[in-house]
């Protein structure tokens, strides 16, 4: 379990994957020797609000308990993990996956590329759909809740639904797996490892960030 006096760099130094959820809070790489109570301090982040999410987003805790302001900081951090879907982890998949398939050539249908793109460009389209709900839904409430107002409604529409979680979850993972188990014939092996690890960290960020929705989801019960 993380503490205001553990080192950031710890955190990252025992699981890179964490970096993508760190930037979502303006830290990037180069954190010196700070806690999590020095960089919170300096970037002007709730550190309790920070300490709840790290936690629970990395499996050391297994309840989510946030006030109203916490309730509207998750708002916050579910609209950057979605833009950083959008804008940046779907597109380096794609600009990995393009390079791929043009090094590939005319071996792309014989390698079975071709399906695999149909897969990813499927997957896209969730989690841009996903993405497109979320900030319906959460325009609407979350930025109007007052302190007095039920936190349970709030947190029921920040949780989403199980169903769209596991879809994704599932299409990512098949992706990933179809490259390891049914890639064929040639490709360049560098490219390949570049779009696989790049799935590997995206579906591990989308398994973390819904075990927060699901956490909810056991508040709102």
């Amino acid at each position: 379990m993380y503490t205001a006096d553990s080192r950031l760099a710890d955190i990252i130094y025992s699981d890179f994957t964490a970096i993508p959820m760190l930037g979502r809070f303006g830290i990037t790489l180069g954190v010196g020797d700070g806690t999590i109570a020095d960089v919170c301090f300096a970037k002007g982040i709730d550190l309790d609000f920070f300490l709840a999410l790290i936690n629970a987003y990395l499996g050391n805790s297994d309840s989510l308990s946030l006030s109203v302001a916490g309730i509207r900081h998750l708002a916050n951090f579910l609209a950057l993990t979605n833009a950083y879907y959008i804008s940046a982890a779907l597109p380096n998949i794609e600009r990995h996956f393009r390079a791929l398939s043009g090094r590939s050539g005319d071996a792309c249908a014989e390698n079975n590329l071709q399906l695999l793109w149909g897969f990813f460009m499927e997957l896209k389209r969730e989690i841009s759909s996903r993405a497109d709900s979320d900030k319906e839904s959460l325009s609407q409430d979350v930025g109007i809740v007052e302190p007095e107002a039920s936190i349970v409604c709030v947190a029921e529409l920040l949780a989403g639904n199980r169903e769209t979680d596991e879809s994704i979850e599932d299409k990512v993972e098949d992706l990933r797996s179809f490259f390891i188990v049914h890639l064929q014939g040639t490709y360049d092996q560098n490219l390949c490892m570049a779009v696989v690890t790049s799935l590997a960290v995206l579906e591990n960020d989308i398994r973390r960030t819904n075990r927060l929705r699901a956490l909810l989801r056991n508040c709102c019960k």
